[in-house]
């Protein structure tokens, strides 16, 4: 019996032996393979992150626009190529360097735009014009703050894009345009002699009246100016001898002559001013109570422009002379515009008058009767 049970129990401790080296085993194999789970996951993980950031440094190097990471203490953390050009620095000299060490030209720009970004929070975006080695370059400039995963502050994005050849077009079509209004103006003025000069009148007090109203805004003194340049355009089209006639126009004479406003329409409409050029033009011989030309518009369906050039032009036609009538002088010329019903915007008219009784509105009236 005591063998037995010598036997038994070495069976049984043989039998817990194999089952723990089993339990064992088992459990080594699996803590391996979620080791090596984990591992692999890591390895894809660091290949795939890897890839991404090759993927980023390409494109942040092949980007037209400067870009740079500054952070809180002014370091420039990262730079792409385009930067380092516009810095004229190496890619790897920029790593951590403070950015008033850069160019003076750069230096001073970057720490205005990343010192208001750090003070205000919040993106920016400006246009600047910056002289680089002699040359200009035109730039647009975009700030944002970048912050951290946790909300802390982290660094300031800076992406500077070249703009120079879209300036530098949109410079040469102003240039374009401004030739083509100058020939259009000179080919009336050679047409009709009472003409002369009566273009640029009209603009320079059309932008003075709309100064005088509060208006100082470059889009519409741009309208003015260009639309005062153009407006007599279609009397080109007119016979010389009606333009030239020294007594009054006959009714067919006076329709014929209101088909200057169709006539510089339909010349100028293939033309993009960008600007409410034709629609001034068409309006400025309509008046408040409907007995204007071409459409008989009334009141506020005339454009502001409209309404000032209106003013403007009559006035300076009415000081001076015409082939069928003498000069008039201020009070007569404003009694006109003042008569009722009212043909003129009033305000425009009393801001006129005022005008008129400042040093500026003086020096105006003397050159304008010459």
């Amino acid at each position: 019996q005591d063998d037995m049970a010598w036997r038994v129990w070495t069976m049984a401790g043989l039998l817990f032996l194999c089952l723990a080296g089993i339990l064992v085993w088992f459990y080594w194999w699996l803590g391996i393979r979620r080791e090596r789970g984990e591992v692999r996951e890591l390895k894809d993980l660091y290949a795939t992150m890897s890839r991404q950031r090759c993927l980023l440094d390409t494109v942040l190097r092949a980007m037209h626009s400067a870009l740079a990471l500054v952070d809180g203490e002014g370091r420039i953390v990262y730079a792409n190529t385009e930067f380092a050009r516009l810095a004229r620095c190496q890619g790897d000299v920029l790593h951590l360097m403070q950015v008033r060490h850069l160019p003076d030209y750069l230096a001073r720009s970057l720490e205005r735009h990343v010192e208001f970004v750090w003070r205000t929070g919040t993106e920016f975006s400006d246009q600047e014009d910056m002289l680089v080695e002699g040359k200009l370059v035109h730039l647009n400039v975009q700030c944002l703050p970048f912050a951290a995963e946790d909300g802390a502050s982290g660094t300031v994005v800076v992406v500077y894009r070249d703009i120079t050849a879209h300036v530098e077009a949109e410079q040469r079509l102003a240039t374009m345009l401004r030739q083509t209004v100058e020939a259009f103006t000179h080919a009336v003025e050679a047409v009709d002699p009472y003409l002369k000069g009566q273009s640029g009148l009209t603009g320079e007090l059309a932008y003075h009246l709309a100064a005088w109203l509060g208006k100082d805004d470059p889009a519409l003194e741009s309208t003015l100016r260009t639309a005062a340049s153009l407006s007599q355009v279609g009397m080109i089209r007119l016979p010389h001898e009606l333009l030239t006639k020294a007594g009054p126009l006959t009714p067919e004479e006076r329709l014929l002559m209101e088909k200057h406003v169709d006539y510089a329409v339909e010349a100028l409409r293939g033309i993009d001013f960008g600007l409410p050029v034709l629609q001034t033009i068409e309006q400025m011989h309509e008046r408040m109570d409907g007995s204007g030309y071409p459409r008989k518009l009334q009141g506020e369906a005339i454009c502001l422009q409209a309404r000032i050039l209106a003013v403007a032009n009559t006035f300076c036609a009415l000081m001076r002379p015409r082939s069928y009538r003498r000069r008039h002088d201020e009070p007569a010329a404003l009694a006109i515009l003042r008569e009722r019903p009212f043909k003129y915007d009033q305000q425009v008219v009393d801001a006129l008058a005022a005008f008129l009784q400042s040093a500026q509105g003086k020096e105006f009236v003397r050159i304008l009767q010459q």
